[in-house]
């Protein structure tokens, strides 16, 4: 399994913080939050990381490198343009393998990735979406499913939050026929456009958890992390 994290956003919502570099680099105690994820990865063994650049793509290249200093090995899918969270994956469709985990760069879920990659292949899934709970859950993807966990509807952001929904988690499993839903070279959103079309198709399910979730999308919700991640994080990542 690879695994692909997307850092290509503009963090416009954190642009009255004036920070000038990409969101995932913000640093959260002593290293960026992006490192963070690539240590948890490197936790369970997944050593073969896709970064899927865009805005401060140099930036990033240049502190990773190749990844070796950091114990695995980084690859690098750069967009000629903005493409969306769904035409940076499908960008990135070259480096695909059979399995392939999917990260947003600007949140962390508690995860075991081995057990979702388990139950994507029992329930022959195309796409797996991470789901847990919050009790306020308007700004983000609310999820309802089935008794089988498959996904009857994606709604990203509903403009009133519903008590006790699923969200989605911003980790994704794709098998390689999943690439197939987001068409090349266009601006697509993987939330509004591609996770729609594959409830559809009938083969897109739903792992839940209720490990602990946080993204730093907002000067709120970055503050917050300031304040738990340098802790938590440091706590669940290899020494």
């Amino acid at each position: 399994m690879r695994a692909f994290i997307l850092v290509g956003g503009l963090g416009t919502r954190l642009q009255t913080l004036d920070l000038n570099i990409p969101k995932p680099m913000i640093r959260i105690g002593s290293k960026p939050f992006l490192e963070y994820l690539i240590d948890a990865l490197k936790a369970q063994n997944i050593h073969e990381v896709i970064l899927c650049l865009g805005y401060g793509a140099d930036s990033i290249e240049e502190y990773f490198e190749k990844g070796r200093k950091f114990g695995i090995t980084i690859f690098y899918s750069r967009e000629s343009r903005a493409l969306g969270t769904g035409g940076a994956i499908k960008n990135a469709e070259p480096f695909a393998v059979e399995d392939n985990l999917i990260l947003n760069g600007d949140s962390y879920l508690e995860l075991d990735y081995h057990r979702m990659l388990w139950f994507h292949r029992q329930k022959q899934a195309q796409i797996t979406i991470a789901c847990t709970q919050l009790g306020e859950t308007k700004e983000y993807g609310n999820i309802i499913i089935d008794s089988d966990n498959r996904l009857l509807s994606f709604s990203e952001k509903l403009p009133q939050g519903h008590k006790n929904s699923f969200i989605n988690g911003g980790v994704y499993i794709f098998d390689r026929s999943a690439f197939d839903f987001i068409p090349p070279e266009q601006i697509i959103s993987v939330e509004k456009d591609t996770f729609p079309k594959a409830v559809k198709a009938g083969r897109c399910y739903s792992f839940l958890t209720d490990g602990y979730f946080i993204d730093i999308g907002t000067p709120e919700r970055l503050q917050r992390a300031q304040l738990e991640l340098r802790t938590k994080l440091t706590k669940d990542s290899p020494q």
